[in-house]
C-alpha cells in the first residue's frame, strides 16, 4: 500500500497460468473499467441462457443424427434397443425444453433489472416473444410441454421406423421418427388451457422433430435482438477495453484488475476481479450454429 487509505489497484493481462501487471489503476480508471464491467457481466448471462439453449439442442440434433439412415440389416428387433432410444431422445429433450423454458422467462427478467422495467430493452422483447407465441404452434407447445415433462409424463410418446424402398430387405435403410402422442398429451395434462383444442386438431401421432428445430430457430431470432440491445453498450465496452489493455484477444487472453496483493517469502496473495469477456468471445462463435438446420 502507497499511503495509509489508498487501496492499490493494478491493471492485469492474464495469459493462461500467467498473471502480467500493466500499470496501477487512478481511481477514475478504476470506476471507468467497473461501469463497462457491469454491462459485460449482464451480455455474459444473456449469452450464458442461450448457449445452454443450443449446447442441449445440439446433443439433442447430434442424437437425431445418429438414428437416421439405419440399413435394416443392422437393426435391433429386440424391445430393450427402441426403449433406449426411447430413453435418450426423453432425456435429451427434457433437457432442452427446460433450457428453453428459462431462457425465455429469465431473459426478460435481466434486461428489466439492468436497463430498468420501463425501458425499451424489456418491453421490446416482451413484445416480441408475445408475437412469437401468437403467430407459432411450436412456441406454444414447448413452451408447455416443460411443465407437462416436469409434472405429467415423457414429452416422446412414439417411436417409430421407416424404411424406403429396395429391391432386397438388406439393402433398406431407415429412420427412426420421434412422435407426439396427442391422447396421451390431452389425457395425462390439464393445464393446456387454449392448446387444447390446437392439440385435439393434429394426428393422433404428430412429428416432434420439426417443432423442436422451429423454436431453435426462435430462440436464435430472440437471441439476435438481444444483441441488438447492446449494440452501442458493447461498442463502448471494447472502445474502453482497448483504451486500457491494448489489443484485445478474447480468445487467449483475459483482462483484470487485481488489489490487495501480498508477497512474501511464503505466498503470494491477491484479489482478482475479471473483465467478464466470456459473452464477447461466444458472440463470435454461436455464428455457425444454426447453419446445418437453416
Amino acid at each position: 500500500m502507497t499511503g495509509s487509505n489508498k487501496k492499490v489497484r493494478l491493471l492485469g493481462v492474464i495469459d493462461s497460468k500467467k498473471l502480467d501487471r500493466l500499470r496501477e489503476l487512478q481511481e477514475f480508471e478504476y470506476n471507468e473499467l467497473l461501469k463497462i464491467n457491469e454491462d459485460l457481466k449482464t451480455y455474459n448471462k444473456l449469452q450464458e441462457l442461450y448457449r445452454t439453449v443450443i449446447i442441449n439442442f445440439s446433443a439433442y440434433l447430434k442424437f437425431t443424427q445418429e438414428i437416421k439412415g439405419v440399413p435394416s440389416a443392422q437393426l435391433d428387433l429386440a424391445r430393450r434397443y427402441f426403449d433406449e432410444i426411447y430413453f435418450e431422445a426423453n432425456r435429451l429433450l427434457i433437457n432442452y425444453f427446460t433450457a428453453f423454458r428459462t431462457y425465455i422467462d429469465h431473459t426478460e427478467r435481466i434486461l428489466k433489472n439492468h436497463f430498468g422495467k420501463a425501458s425499451n430493452e424489456p418491453l421490446k422483447f416482451h413484445e416480441e416473444t408475445s408475437f412469437v407465441y401468437d403467430r407459432s404452434f411450436a412456441y406454444r407447445l414447448v413452451y408447455k410441454l416443460r411443465n407437462y415433462t416436469q409434472h405429467c409424463g415423457m414429452p416422446v410418446g412414439y417411436v417409430s421406423f421407416n424404411t424406403d424402398k429396395a429391391d432386397k430387405l438388406q439393402n433398406m435403410v431407415g429412420d427412426f421418427a420421434l412422435m407426439l402422442d396427442r391422447d396421451h398429451l390431452l389425457k395425462d395434462y390439464d393445464s393446456w388451457s387454449t392448446l387444447k383444442d390446437e392439440i385435439s386438431k393434429q394426428k393422433e401421432l404428430f412429428d416432434l422433430h420439426s417443432i423442436v428445430c422451429e423454436t431453435a430457430l426462435t430462440i436464435k431470432h430472440l437471441d439476435e435482438k438481444v444483441d441488438e440491445f447492446f449494440v452501442l453498450p458493447l461498442e463502448d465496452c471494447i472502445k474502453t477495453l482497448t483504451k486500457y489493455y491494448g489489443q484485445l484477444d478474447f480468445e487467449k487472453l483475459e483482462y483484470c484488475i487485481y488489489y490487495d496483493v501480498e508477497n512474501t517469502k511464503e505466498f503470494l496473495r491477491f484479489n482478482i476481479e475479471y473483465m467478464t469477456t466470456g459473452g464477447l468471445r461466444f458472440k463470435e462463435e454461436k455464428k455457425s450454429f444454426f447453419k446445418k438446420i437453416e
